[in-house]
C-alpha cells in the first residue's frame, strides 16, 4: 500500500470511528434531532419513511395522500419508482441496518477518493465536510440526497454516455430535480459535442414525460409542502435570512447577494480559471454540476440543508488547483463557514443563542454569489467553444 492510499485508509478509519463514538455516546442526537415515535429513536428515519410507503402502497393505499405505515404518518414525497419494490418482509436486518451503513461507507470512500489530501488544510476541511450538522443529519436520517450525490459521483467518473443516461433516468425518477445532472453530457470532446447534446435532449424529453405521469402525485405532495419545507434552523434557501430578519428581509437578502457578486467579481480577477480545456477532468465536471445544483435549488426551494452535501462536490477542484490565490481564499472561506455552522448548532443547543445562524445564512449568500460567478465564467467559455464548432 503506497503512502497516499495509507493516508486515505487512515482517514476513513478515523471518520468511521468518530461517527461510531458520536452514536454510542448519544452526542450525535445533540447535533442531529432524531426521529422519535412511541418513545423510540428511529435511526435512518428517512429510509424508514420510504420502506413504510412501499408497505402501505402494496396494501392498496395512496401513499401520496396518507401513509399510516410510517411511525410519523409521513406521506411519500419521492418518485413512484420506489413503490415498484416489494414490501420488505425478509432480511429486515439487512435492509434497515446493513444496507444504509454500507451505502454510507461507500459515500465516505467516494468523497475520500475525490479529495486530494496534500496538506493539513485539506484534511481539516474534509472532516468539517463530514462532521457538520447538515452532513450528520444526512447520514443519521439516511436521506436519499446521499444516494443522489453518490449517483452524481458515479456519472462524473464513468465516461460512458449510455450508462450515464440509464443512471440519470433512475436518479430523476427518485428525485425530479436531479434532471440537473443531465448537464454531464455537455462535458465532451469537440467531436462528440453534437451527439452528447442529443443525450441532453432525450433526457429532457423523458423528464417531461415523467412529470406528466407523476403530475397528480406532485399535486398531492404540494398539498403537504410543510413536510418537505425546512424549518428555521434547518434551511438552505434564499428565504433563510428572512426567518431571522422580520423587516425588509427580501431587500436585505438580495442586497447582500448583489453586493457580494459585484465584490467577488471585481476581486477574483479571472482566477476561478474555469478554462474550457479542463472539460474532461472529473473534478471540473463535479464542480460545475454541483454548483448548478446548489444555485438552482437555493433559489427554487426552501431546502432542508441535506442539499448542502453538494458543497462537497465543489471542493475537489479547488483542492486540486489550490496554488491559485483565489482558490485558497475560497477554501479558507468554506472552512470558516463550516466552523460557524457547527458553532451555531452548539450555541443554540447549549445556550439558545441563535445569532450565529444569522451569520451562517449570510455566508450562504456569499457562497452562492461565488458559484453564480463561477457558472457565469463557465457558460461564457462554453458558448465560445460552441460558436467555434458551428
Amino acid at each position: 500500500m503506497n503512502k497516499e492510499n495509507l493516508k486515505k485508509t487512515s482517514i476513513l478509519f478515523i471518520t468511521l470511528s468518530l461517527i461510531y463514538i458520536l452514536y454510542q455516546s448519544k452526542y450525535l442526537f445533540e447535533i442531529v434531532p432524531p426521529i422519535i415515535a412511541n418513545n423510540k429513536i428511529f435511526l435512518f428515519g428517512d429510509w424508514t419513511a420510504i420502506v413504510s410507503a412501499i408497505k402501505c402502497n402494496n396494501l392498496g393505499l395512496n401513499v401520496y395522500l396518507e401513509n399510516p405505515c410510517d411511525p410519523l404518518k409521513r406521506i411519500h414525497v419521492y418518485g413512484s419508482i420506489f413503490l415498484l419494490l416489494p414490501t420488505i418482509t425478509k432480511f429486515k436486518y439487512f435492509f434497515f441496518l446493513i444496507f444504509p451503513i454500507v451505502t454510507i461507507i461507500l459515500f465516505l470512500v467516494s468523497i475520500i477518493y475525490y479529495f486530494k489530501f496534500e496538506n493539513t488544510k485539506s484534511i481539516f476541511l474534509y472532516f468539517l465536510c463530514i462532521f457538520n450538522p447538515s452532513t450528520l443529519l444526512l447520514l443519521e436520517r439516511f436521506n436519499f440526497d446521499l444516494v443522489i450525490f453518490l449517483g452524481l459521483l458515479f456519472i462524473v467518473l464513468i465516461n460512458k454516455n449510455i450508462i450515464n443516461f440509464i443512471v440519470l433516468i433512475i436518479l430523476f425518477s427518485m428525485k425530479f430535480w436531479s434532471i440537473i445532472f443531465s448537464s454531464i453530457f455537455i462535458f465532451s470532446k469537440n467531436e462528440n459535442l453534437k451527439k452528447n447534446l442529443i443525450y441532453v435532449l432525450f433526457s429532457l424529453i423523458l423528464f417531461f414525460i415523467l412529470i406528466y405521469v407523476e403530475y397528480e402525485n406532485l399535486k398531492l405532495i404540494n398539498l403537504k409542502s410543510a413536510q418537505i419545507t425546512a424549518s428555521k434552523y434547518f434551511i438552505f434557501g434564499i428565504n433563510s435570512l428572512g426567518t431571522f430578519v422580520e423587516n425588509n428581509s427580501l431587500i436585505i437578502t438580495y442586497g447582500i447577494l448583489f453586493i457580494s457578486i459585484l465584490f467577488i467579481y471585481n476581486i477574483e480577477g479571472g482566477q476561478f480559471d474555469i478554462a474550457i480545456n479542463k472539460i474532461e477532468e472529473k473534478e471540473f465536471k463535479l464542480l460545475i454540476i454541483s454548483a448548478l445544483t446548489l444555485v438552482i435549488m437555493y433559489f427554487a426551494f426552501d431546502n432542508v440543508y441535506y442539499r448542502e452535501v453538494f458543497i462537497i462536490g465543489c471542493i475537489p477542484y479547488f483542492l486540486k488547483y489550490q496554488n491559485l490565490k483565489y482558490n485558497r481564499i475560497f477554501l479558507n472561506f468554506l472552512i470558516a463557514r463550516y466552523i460557524i455552522f457547527i458553532l451555531a448548532r452548539v450555541f443554540y443547543k447549549e445556550f439558545e443563542i441563535e445569532w450565529l445562524y444569522l451569520i451562517k445564512n449570510v455566508l450562504d449568500l456569499i457562497l452562492i454569489s461565488n458559484l453564480i460567478i463561477l457558472i457565469f465564467y463557465f457558460t461564457k467559455n462554453y458558448y465560445k467553444k460552441i460558436f467555434q464548432l458551428v
